[in-house]
């Protein structure tokens, strides 16, 4: 601070701010004139970024001036691509980053966790007072089979034809007859065929499907195909 006369003039002490905050500069004088580092006029400014700051004013004769330092905190968090857990695996997050502390949704403070169980995991982190966040997916490995062989005559065992589907998205299942027609289609993992075309059953026999549908792998979902025939038993 530069004082004349006993004229002063203070636009605060330096400070260190989270990115996205900003701080407001007074050095409203009565009949004062200002100067700001930018050659702006105003009695205030408004700080958004890291820099030197300072104002020069004029009140008569009178001159006084002040300068303020102020920083900008950095602090960001990543926590990587969502994954995918399969069976019995176990798998490790690792927070990336530079903070003084973390908390982790599962109450952990550790730079990483160990993870058993699919769901959405988050961490928050804090450095000078700033904080950050970020989240990761852990979602089911994707799964699918496809029986070869089923019975549909009402016993309630084994009357429908589908696969045993886990975490399989965007499916579609045609089947048809040795010679090529077309029998049945669903988009629905969960619906299957009965063993029927137009309302009757369909003779004892072999019979062919394609299915196209999308797995979870590495945290990316990936189109996949799968063709082959199911033997209709009486």
């Amino acid at each position: 601070m530069l004082l004349s006369s006993g004229f002063t003039v203070n636009i605060g002490n330096d400070t260190s701010l989270c990115y996205g905050e900003i701080i407001h500069l007074n050095a409203s004088t009565p009949g004062g004139t200002f100067i700001w580092q930018d050659g702006s006029h105003q009695p205030g400014f408004t700080v958004n970024s890291p820099g030197t700051y300072w104002v020069n004013v004029n009140s008569g004769s009178c001159f006084a001036s002040d300068t303020i330092q102020v920083a900008y905190t950095n602090v960001s968090l990543y926590l990587g691509e969502d994954l995918t857990l399969c069976g019995q695996d176990n798998l490790l997050i690792i927070a990336h980053g530079n903070f003084d502390s973390i908390l982790w949704s599962t109450g952990s403070t550790d730079d990483s966790v160990i993870i058993t169980h699919p769901g959405k995991y988050f961490a928050t982190i804090t450095k000078n007072g700033c904080q950050a966040s970020d989240t990761v997916e852990v979602k089911t490995c994707s799964e699918i089979w496809f029986p070869n062989a089923f019975s549909p005559n009402d016993d309630a065992f084994n009357d429908i034809f589908m696969p045993k589907a886990v975490n399989v998205e965007d499916f579609d299942m045609m089947i048809f007859n040795r010679w090529g027609a077309l029998l049945y289609e669903t988009t629905e993992v969960s619906k299957g065929w009965d063993g029927t075309y137009k309302g009757k059953k369909c003779p004892q026999g072999v019979y062919f499907y394609i299915a196209h549908f999308k797995m979870w792998e590495n945290g990316l979902k990936v189109k996949k195909a799968s063709q082959g025939s199911v033997t209709l038993i009486k």
